[in-house]
Order: structure tokens, then C-alpha cells, then sequence
């Protein structure tokens, strides 16, 4: 009868240190027939395709991007929201004497909402970027129908 499992020892798949061959040791061309993946793996495969421009194909994962970055705008968007919300409570009459026009100094709130703002758009504004030059033959075009109510907005 096998030992019940508690009884069992672990044993990782990794290689024990009795298996790894004497330093200087190199795979014979049989060796590497048989175990391409071994003596060649991805070195092998990112030296291939790195030796030619024609070689390296990489998944741009646009779509992907794409709903990183708007959910990144999303957020921002809510921080906007949330520093406009100090702003209106700090602008009334009521509430106590605070500069809204300065940033230095400025209330802890305040300035914790800008930073985590700041972190957030750069990563957005990399994101932004590096979508647009993914695809280098897109030209910048203007679509009317959407612009047009913010030209006529007042």
C-alpha cells in the first residue's frame, strides 16, 4: 500500500544537483537534435529573430491598449472629478480661508488627489503615444460630426 499523501515527501520537478553535468561540459550535436528546446530555447530563438528586421514580428496587442488606456482615462477622470469636488468645497463662502491659487502648501487632500493624477497620466499619456505610433500609416483626420458640437459649444 502507497504512504498516504501526508507521509509522502515533496520532490520538485527541478533538476537535482546530481544531474547538472561537470562545468565545461558541452552538448554534443546529438544532444541538441534531441532537446532543441533545452541547448536552444528562447536565446536561441530571440538571437533568429533579431538577426533581421524581416525576422522580428511582435503582437502589438492594440486592442488590449486600448482598453488599458481607457480605463487608465477613466480613473483620471475620477480624480479630475474628485480635485473639482475640493475645489467647489474650498471656493464657498462658508468654508475656511484656503489659496486655490497657489500649490504650494497646498491641502493635503489637494495635493495627494495631483500626484496620484500625475502618476496615472504619464503612464496614459506613454500609452497614448505609443498607440498612436503603432500604426504609422494613420493619418490624423478630423470626423465633423463629432467636433462639430464643440465648435459650436459657447
Amino acid at each position: 500500500m502507497p504512504p498516504s499523501t501526508s507521509e509522502t515527501e515533496y520532490t520538485s520537478p527541478a533538476i537535482s544537483m546530481l544531474e547538472i553535468p561537470a562545468v565545461g561540459t558541452e552538448p554534443t550535436e546529438e544532444d541538441i537534435q534531441r532537446k532543441p528546446w533545452k541547448y536552444i530555447g528562447y536565446r536561441g530563438y530571440s538571437r533568429f529573430i533579431s538577426s533581421d528586421d524581416d525576422f522580428l514580428v511582435m503582437r502589438r496587442f492594440d486592442t488590449l491598449s486600448a482598453r488599458v488606456a481607457l480605463s487608465l482615462q477613466d480613473e483620471i477622470a475620477v480624480l479630475e472629478e474628485e480635485l473639482n469636488e475640493i475645489d467647489e468645497v474650498h471656493s464657498k463662502r462658508e468654508s475656511p480661508d484656503v489659496n486655490n491659487g497657489a500649490l504650494r502648501d497646498d491641502i493635503p487632500d489637494r495635493k495627494l488627489l495631483v500626484d496620484r493624477a500625475a502618476k496615472k497620466l504619464r503612464i496614459y499619456s506613454k500609452l497614448h503615444d505609443d498607440l498612436q505610433c503603432s500604426n504609422p500609416l494613420t493619418i490624423p483626420r478630423r470626423v465633423p460630426s463629432s467636433t462639430r458640437q464643440f465648435e459650436e459649444s459657447p
